[in-house]
């Protein structure tokens, strides 16, 4: 009887399921499910502007899955062994070790079910085991690999049995989003990308700059460029290439003209100039989304001069809304 019950079941769910996935809807997360007569499985991918370490952080904080994992409305250990009742329930005595036991309180009106890690490979995988309803059991899989942009996780979910389709149920509008909830919560981070050639990155730092002579560093340079702005020649810093010069030149010329910098020296010992180049737009080597991505990430530490120093008046105020978001998501 039970089995019949478990094929109708199925059955409704399978055309609800077809339903479900037929209509259009907008998903930042790559998420797909597999729906069989005794089994499931639904994976769900996401690229996080975030280094791998932040996103485990994240990801081994069990106290705060409730904010971010669907279904789950807390996640507590389970610690019998403690003399006192408060500490069973507290993670300031829980270890974090494969075999260590959990509870999961589904967001419903179930008591808490039982669950336990599985594996543990620090910054790279997390495998549990959870206990979703009293009728079946997942195996959640987190895998993490580092990439240019940050952080790609994988989250994958196993179930087996004849009540295994429950893990399907609102996926497409709920149980997908896990990971991009988890991003929402997590900031912003610059990762650096890797240095092919310390040759290579030499000969890019002492490569002469257009339009200016050649000093031993760019502060130096900065400090020229500013100096030749002050006495009038405006043009010399559309000739410029060099992000970093022009950068440095642009908030010291602001600081100046607020009044909380000094003018610098002149410097001298510089090579002859490099032929000028004619003004042209700006390089396209840094998209736009990643030059707000960067200074973002300036902004949330304080450091405001690029910022305030663009022309672009709606690039600029993107960049303010999106380090107000980023320091809530802080906060």
């Amino acid at each position: 009887m039970i089995l019949i019950i478990a094929m109708v079941a199925f059955l409704l769910v399978t055309v609800f399921f077809i339903v479900d996935v037929s209509r259009d809807q907008e998903m930042k997360s790559d998420a797909s499910s597999f729906l069989y007569p005794f089994s499931s499985r639904t994976i769900v991918k996401h690229n996080f502007t975030t280094s791998p370490e932040t996103v485990w952080k994240a990801i081994t904080n069990l106290s705060e899955y409730n904010f971010w994992f669907p279904g789950i409305l807390r996640l507590l250990p389970a610690i019998s062994n403690s003399q006192r009742y408060v500490q069973q329930y507290s993670f300031d005595n829980f270890h974090f070790a494969p075999g260590s036991e959990i509870l999961i309180r589904p967001l419903s009106i179930l008591p808490a079910l039982k669950g336990r890690i599985l594996s543990i490979e620090n910054n790279k995988s997390l495998k549990m085991e959870m206990q979703m309803s009293p009728f079946h059991k997942e195996m959640v899989f987190f895998d993490l690999q580092k990439s240019p942009e940050g952080t790609s996780v994988t989250c994958e979910r196993l179930s087996d049995g004849p009540f295994s389709w429950l893990s399907v149920i609102g996926f497409e509008n709920n149980k997908s989003k896990v990971l991009s909830n988890l991003a929402k919560l997590l900031p912003v981070e610059i990762v650096d990308k890797p240095v092919k050639s310390k040759d290579k990155e030499a000969a890019v730092a002492d490569a002469p700059v257009s339009g200016i002579p050649q000093f031993a560093n760019k502060n130096d340079s900065a400090a020229y460029v500013v100096n030749k702005v002050l006495d009038g020649d405006n043009n010399i810093l559309a000739t410029i290439t060099d992000k970093v010069i022009s950068g440095k030149s642009k908030a010291l010329i602001i600081k100046i003209n607020k009044g909380t910098a000094e003018r610098p020296p002149m410097p001298e010992g510089g090579t002859a100039a490099a032929p000028a180049a004619a003004p042209a737009e700006p390089s396209k080597s840094e998209s736009d989304d990643e030059l707000i991505a960067r200074l973002i990430a300036d902004g949330v530490e304080g450091k405001m001069d690029e910022i305030n120093a663009l022309d672009n008046k709606v690039l600029r105020g993107k960049i303010k809304s999106g380090i107000v978001k980023a320091k809530k998501n802080l906060n």
